[in-house]
């Protein structure tokens, strides 16, 4: 992402922020050097994010303001005006490179055999309980439920209450 400060109502060219960081002030090692006494000497710092700056004013005595309104920090949105004491500004936000048309050719779908189809033995659909939609599949299913319930019956001689009177080796 680029980002730029273009003077509102100064003349001068575009500052373009090419760090992560950057220091802005009056001071002549500042990031952004701007030479002027309503500036402290590091009055801001502007952190490029993902898709946006953020600004935080250093408590400065002049401040800074965002869109008219003075802030403490700020996340500036597209043509949104700061100004570092009396200095206005507009954010500007650009791509990083120009793109390029998209010269990929869609790929081949390749031929893939049914690799599932040597092992079809291995799948029972005769049993009607698996076979979805086929009428004799209900009665089946009951019988199943029958056969895991009888395992699972209340014994009045057991003491365990947990498991529903079920006890080891019962039913088996």
């Amino acid at each position: 992402m680029k980002a730029f400060l273009e003077p509102i109502e100064r003349k001068g060219p575009k500052v373009r922020l090419q760090q992560r960081i950057s220091v802005v002030g009056r001071l002549p090692g500042s990031d952004v050097h701007i030479d002027h006494v309503s500036l402290s000497r590091r009055h801001a710092v502007l952190v490029m994010t993902e898709g946006l700056v953020v600004v935080r004013d250093l408590v400065t005595t002049n401040g800074t303001k965002v869109n008219g309104k003075k802030v403490r920090w700020a996340a500036l949105m597209p043509n949104d005006t700061i100004a570092f004491g009396t200095q206005k500004f507009r954010i500007i936000y650009g791509p990083d490179t120009k793109y390029k048309p998209d010269v990929r050719q869609p790929l081949a779908v390749p031929d893939i055999p049914d690799k599932l189809s040597g092992y079809s033995h291995l799948f029972d659909t005769s049993d009607p309980a698996i076979r979805p939609g086929f009428a004799e599949a209900p009665s089946r299913k009951h019988e199943i439920a029958e056969e895991s319930q009888s395992d699972w019956d209340p014994d009045e001689e057991s003491q365990n209450t947990e498991l529903g009177g079920w006890r080891p080796g019962k039913g088996e």
